[in-house]
């Protein structure tokens, strides 16, 4: 890990376990923190019923930092920590949460900044990966107060962040409704909605779920589902070929055809940028043509028939 020190912010290299308050009596606390989020959850979906399940990585992960001079962000290799989930759980798995050791010096006081240590991020097909570090969930940073947090404000403050860091997936889930087409836009009331009538945060998300999203197609069940891609080495060339789409198409990389070339494929977007696809083994790949670089892209696919390509995690659904 690496952290900020005082006085001057130089970073410092230090190796530390996961506190041992995350995990005793079974990990109690992050079932605790998660359970009226949990019961939420379910009952905007109809049902759905979360199943929170705790897997302790035994390999290290790396936690490093960025520092703007305000803000001050500590992140573990999130991805890196989710690979190494076995596949008999992954596979099971809708939603992502991982926590690592803090990064923050104590409570964060004195460093004249703000710490961020947690988020919504993106795993796989587009499931919502939760980030957090332990801290956050066992004492206040700076900003919220100070002490330990005690039972009562673990269990009615946590899943309001649970809350807002899922609805930024959410909205991200279901974009034709504009709900969040510029950052945390609930926090500026002149960009709501003409038929929101609130006032605060927790209005917006209640008045986007009971105005929108219950109505939505895929419906709100449909559309949490983890999609689990399958391998692609017994499809035919052919099956990928064709016109493919990012929502909402924002510009002209968005919109993208397939093509066969020769015993590989081509990706071209409307603005003309092309790159080559490969099949190695079962996974498809983006060629070492691609501005991005080589990567996976993950394939949704029903009895031979390819419906999106996952790239750069994000959906490019079929529209041919």
């Amino acid at each position: 890990m690496t952290r900020p020190t005082l006085p001057d912010m130089e970073p410092e290299q230090v190796h530390l376990d996961i506190d041992p308050a995350i995990l005793a009596d079974d990990a109690a606390l992050l079932y605790t923190a998660t359970a009226l989020f949990r019961d939420w959850v379910r009952s905007i979906t109809g049902g759905v019923e979360v199943l929170l399940q705790v897997h302790t990585l035994r390999d290290c992960t790396t936690v490093s930092y960025t520092d703007d001079g305000s803000i001050v962000v500590s992140y573990p290799d999130a991805i890196g920590m989710v690979d190494g989930v076995p596949d008999a759980i992954a596979d099971e798995t809708d939603f992502w949460w991982v926590v690592a050791p803090s990064g923050v010096p104590g409570d964060g006081s004195g460093f004249d900044r703000e710490f961020i240590t947690g988020g919504m991020g993106s795993y796989g097909a587009g499931q919502p990966l939760f980030l957090s570090d332990d801290a956050w969930f066992i004492r206040k940073p700076a900003h919220l107060g100070s002490g330990p947090y005690t039972e009562a404000e673990v269990r009615a403050y946590h899943p309001q962040w649970f809350q807002h860091e899922f609805m930024h997936h959410v909205f991200a889930t279901w974009p034709e409704f504009g709900l969040e087409d510029s950052p945390h836009q609930w926090f500026d009331r002149s960009t709501w909605p003409d038929d929101f009538e609130g006032i605060y945060e927790a209005d917006y998300y209640i008045e986007a779920v009971d105005k929108r999203l219950l109505a939505a197609t895929p419906s709100l069940a449909e559309g949490l589902a983890a999609v689990h891609p399958g391998g692609v080495a017994e499809l035919a060339l052919e099956a990928f070929a064709g016109d493919y789409r990012r929502e909402p198409v924002e510009n002209d990389w968005h919109e993208v055809t397939v093509q066969l070339d020769g015993p590989d494929l081509r990706w071209t977007n409307s603005a003309g940028v092309q790159w080559s696809l490969e099949i190695r083994g079962d996974e498809l790949w983006a060629g070492p043509d691609c501005p991005y670089g080589e990567s996976e892209l993950l394939v949704e696919q029903q009895d031979g028939r390819v419906d999106a390509l996952w790239f750069g995690g994000e959906r490019y659904g079929r529209v041919d």
